[in-house]
């Protein structure tokens, strides 16, 4: 027996992972950053989604268990969000497309700093002092320094949109939205989100009973689908 090296496993093998096709995923990812078409936006966009930092985020969850707290959960979710944002945003003629998508995509870019890799999947030290908000913001940050010539009123924008996508300062959000894309961004994260809470809870619960256990974060017992 020896231990194995890296390039002779692959993780999602062993651990909890997404049961989506995360090739079509990661394609849809990049379909979404090319239709960027600011300049500006969509050089942010590369610049942050280079070779190695897009298979980081490829393979990342979302979370330690709240929801999508499995390989892949971290894309799985993002390309959900943008889908919904992207829907948003043929319906109602207020909204930047540019912006909105390139928040969608980055809202929780610093998830991949907040948890560790799997298997362990636990908070960094990063994750434990700072969190993703603020991690995700401080990479964005950097990023648009590098670009000559990034508006203001757009750094603005896209800063704002990040750091109140939670919504709500109970919920751990800096700002509140206070633009429409802002707005749209929080609802299409935790709408994607507390679906996915319901649909792992229906399908984890094994019991006779109609009804699943109580959940703490949605605060109440939910009717199984199948009923």
């Amino acid at each position: 027996m020896k231990k194995a090296e890296p390039e002779e496993y692959e993780i999602k093998n062993y651990v909890k992972t997404s049961n989506k096709d995360l090739d079509k995923l990661k394609n849809d990812l990049l379909e979404y950053i090319s239709s960027v078409k600011n300049k500006f936006l969509s050089e942010l966009l590369k610049k942050i989604f280079d070779e190695e930092r897009l298979k980081i985020f490829c393979e990342h969850s979302a979370g330690k268990s709240m929801h999508h707290s499995f390989f892949g959960g971290l894309l799985e979710h993002t390309v959900s969000v943008v889908e919904i944002c992207d829907f948003m945003c043929k319906r109602n003629k207020l909204i930047d497309r540019d912006i909105l998508i390139t928040c969608a995509i980055l809202h929780d870019i610093g998830k991949i700093y907040e948890l560790n890799d799997f298997p362990e999947n636990n908070y960094s030290d990063a994750g434990e002092l700072i969190g993703h908000i603020v991690i995700g913001s401080d990479l964005i940050s950097k990023k648009i320094c590098d670009i000559n010539n990034f508006p203001e009123d757009l750094r603005l924008k896209i800063l704002h949109c990040i750091l109140s996508h939670h919504g709500e300062y109970e919920f751990g959000s800096p700002k509140l939205p206070k633009t429409i894309e802002a707005l749209v961004l929080h609802f299409a994260d935790d709408l994607d989100a507390k679906t996915k809470m319901f649909e792992e809870l229906a399908e984890n619960d094994k019991s006779d009973s109609n009804w699943t256990s109580y959940n703490k974060i949605l605060e109440r017992r939910l009717l199984k689908p199948n009923v």
